[in-house]
This record gives C-alpha cells, sequence and structure tokens, in this order.
C-alpha cells in the first residue's frame, strides 16, 4: 500500500512545515536540540554532516533537485551512513508517494533512536512519517528547494497537523 499526494496537497506541501532557515540557523538550533536530530534530504544531511553535527537518522536518496547528487555530497552521506553501527536500510519510495516500507523503515528508525536510510525513489515525503511519529524534542530537518532549511521541532501541534495532512493523501493498493 502507499498513500499518493494530490495535485492540491502538492501545493500545500510547498509551504514549510516548520521554520525556514539559514544554514547558519539551522547549524545553531541542531547544537541546542532536546531530542533526536532527523535529517531528510542529500544536501541538508550533508551539510549537517560537514558542520560535525551527528544526525541519529538521515534519510537520502541521492538527489539534489531530481539532479544526481555531487560526488562530494554522495561521499559525505555515504561514508556517514557506512560509519559507526547500523547498516543502511534501502527501501523503494517512487515520487509523491509514501510507501509502507518507506513508513516502516522510518518508525523504526525513530523508535531505535538511530537509522540510516537509503531511498530508491524519492525521499521528500519521508520528512512527513518523521514528524508524525517523532517525540516533543526531536528535530526535524529538511531541504526546502531555493529558499533553505527547514526546522521543524516536535510537539503536539506539528504532528497533529502532519497527521491530518498523511490522511488526506491518496490511499492506493
Amino acid at each position: 500500500m502507499k498513500r499518493t499526494l494530490t495535485l492540491g496537497l502538492r501545493h500545500e506541501l510547498a509551504k514549510p512545515f516548520g521554520k525556514l532557515a539559514t544554514e547558519e540557523e539551522a547549524m545553531a538550533r541542531a547544537e541546542k536540540r532536546k531530542g533526536l536530530l532527523i535529517s531528510v534530504g542529500d544536501h541538508c544531511s550533508a551539510l549537517l554532516i560537514r558542520a560535525g553535527e551527528t544526525p541519529d537518522i538521515v534519510v537520502f536518496d541521492n538527489v539534489i533537485r531530481r539532479m544526481p547528487a555531487s560526488p562530494e555530497i554522495t561521499k559525505v552521506i555515504l561514508e556517514y551512513a557506512g560509519a559507526g553501527s547500523g547498516e543502511i536500510v534501502r527501501v523503494r519510495n517512487p515520487a509523491g508517494t509514501i510507501t509502507d516500507e518507506t513508513e516502516s523503515a522510518v518508525k523504526k528508525a525513530i523508535r531505535n533512536r538511530k537509522g540510516k536510510i537509503e531511498i530508491e525513489g524519492e525521499e521528500d515525503l519521508a520528512a512527513l512519517i518523521a514528524i508524525i511519529f517523532s517525540s516533543d524534542g526531536d528535530l526535524i530537518i529538511y531541504g526546502q528547494p531555493n529558499e533553505g532549511m527547514v526546522l521543524v521541532e516536535s510537539n503536539e501541534k506539528v504532528r497533529t497537523k502532519a497527521k491530518e495532512f498523511y490522511e488526506r493523501m491518496t490511499v492506493q493498493e
């Protein structure tokens, strides 16, 4: 089963789910986080890792703005993802969807408080799942194309908003 964005939801999702921040603001906020640091997207994940931040959970697809990520960014992420404990979980997730496989991988990573998830397809909507299943104080960071990084500090209000959005997606078998 998978959930798919409708055209109307696509337009809504174009608005950041949290605070739009510069790289500097994102790094400062990541340092002061109270819970998990969850990074979704190649560009923002690489920026965090290069700055010495260590995402507890990183979700990536080796693509930036529908083009292959640069070899430098791919190297940073794969070296980080391959380091330490835990292996990379690989899942399929077509653009504009959230598959059960992706949802399960993100939920498991949050439950384990660590994870490295490589998406074959598109990882963008994994941020929505991360928000839904996060705990108060967790910080989810994802990229907003051509605008910066979005910082979402998890709380009941933001989780409810994400769940409502998720439930409005079209369900397909």
